[in-house]
């Protein structure tokens, strides 16, 4: 699906969930969607929310962010301006790849000097988070978790 489509079709289910009571609406994806609206409830967006929190609590560090898939990182690059240090990157589905896969990720990003490992996809569970931090000796945060427990002080 194009990106434009994309946007419509959560635009539509944002003001859906409005409409049924639904607040705060969280975007369960850490991809950038811009202009998205609500009337009046509050709408947590993970990709305006996690690269300025990043950025104060890494900064000076050298983070590594995994990626579902490696042609993300390109475009990744201006999200995390905001970082001292331009990021390094590795990927791994957190749909498809297996147990290796995801610590070879994880060992990728170590070796190219990561001191700290961003996972940024909203489907890397504590689970993965778990499998990637078992390969490095460096700390691991789920996008996921730290977007569920910056919204839980909301509730």
């Amino acid at each position: 699906l194009g990106k434009s489509a994309v946007r419509k079709a959560l635009q539509e289910k944002i003001h859906q969930l409005e409409k049924a009571g639904c607040s705060p609406i969280v975007l369960l994806c850490t991809g950038e969607f811009e202009g998205l609206t609500t009337e009046k409830v509050r709408l947590i967006e993970p990709d305006r929310l996690l690269p300025p929190v990043f950025a104060a609590l890494l900064n000076p560090l050298q983070v590594g962010v995994m990626v579902p898939l490696i042609e993300q990182a390109q475009s990744e690059l201006n999200k995390w301006k905001g970082l001292d240090k331009p990021p390094v990157f590795a990927a791994a589905s957190p749909y498809t790849a297996s147990k290796e896969e995801l610590q070879e990720a994880a060992r990728k990003l170590a070796h190219q000097g990561a001191e700290v490992i961003v996972l940024d996809c909203m489907g890397y569970s504590k689970t993965l988070r778990d499998i990637c931090a078992e390969a490095v000796d460096v700390p691991v945060i789920a996008s996921s978790t730290m977007v569920a427990e910056l919204t839980a002080n909301l509730l």
